[in-house]
């Protein structure tokens, strides 16, 4: 897993900061933001090329359509794909059933009509994922904006209410509206 942002593109969005916050409490709240955006989104986010190619095997079900979702995501590169058949895992022929890949997603999908055969954990796909250079910057975004929450959790830890003169102030332990509908971009379609 890398972080989605780093420290100092944290900084940079974080045009208020806490005097009370330090390095290591944002690093930790970068994680744990990585962590629950990868977690709600039922993917894992890389750079590809960093230093070296992602490369994934994952084990999926067939559904009887053309297309399957792997869960590291976005795919660049698939070099096989493999059915179970009964014994052993035998490798789709790409000539005969040519397959490809929707940049930018974590779909692979057969051409030509073909599908995938129905079964639990039948099909075997290796490739190659992560975003090309960097994150995109909503997810970025949404990184910053829950890594800013659990900040600011913390150092409230447990207040709920705050009267401060004539102003009533209410925290809130909800993750920002903003960073989950970002979120649900990119969540894993099964």
């Amino acid at each position: 897993m890398a972080d989605i942002i780093t420290l100092s593109e944290y900084k940079v969005y974080d045009d208020a900061p806490s005097p009370a916050e330090n390095d290591n409490q944002i690093n930790a709240a970068i994680d744990l933001a990585t962590s629950y955006i990868e977690e709600k989104s039922g993917r894992t986010f890389e750079i590809a090329d960093n230093p070296s190619p992602n490369d994934s095997v994952e084990t999926l079900d067939g559904n009887g359509t053309s297309r399957l979702y792997t869960h590291d995501a976005p795919v660049t590169a698939v070099s096989k794909i493999e059915y179970w058949n009964g014994s052993v895992w035998t490798e789709f022929d790409a000539v005969s059933q040519p397959y490809t890949f929707k940049t930018g997603s974590n779909i692979v999908r057969f051409t030509g009509g073909h599908t995938f055969f129905k079964g639990y954990q039948n099909i075997r796909v290796t490739f190659e994922h992560g975003f090309t250079d960097s994150f995109p910057d909503n997810l970025k975004l949404a990184c910053y904006q829950i890594a800013k929450h659990i900040v600011n959790e913390a150092e409230r830890q447990g207040v709920a209410n705050q009267n401060d003169g004539e102003q009533t102030f209410t925290y809130s332990h909800t993750v920002p509206k903003m960073a989950t509908e970002i979120i649900a971009r990119y969540k894993t379609v099964w």
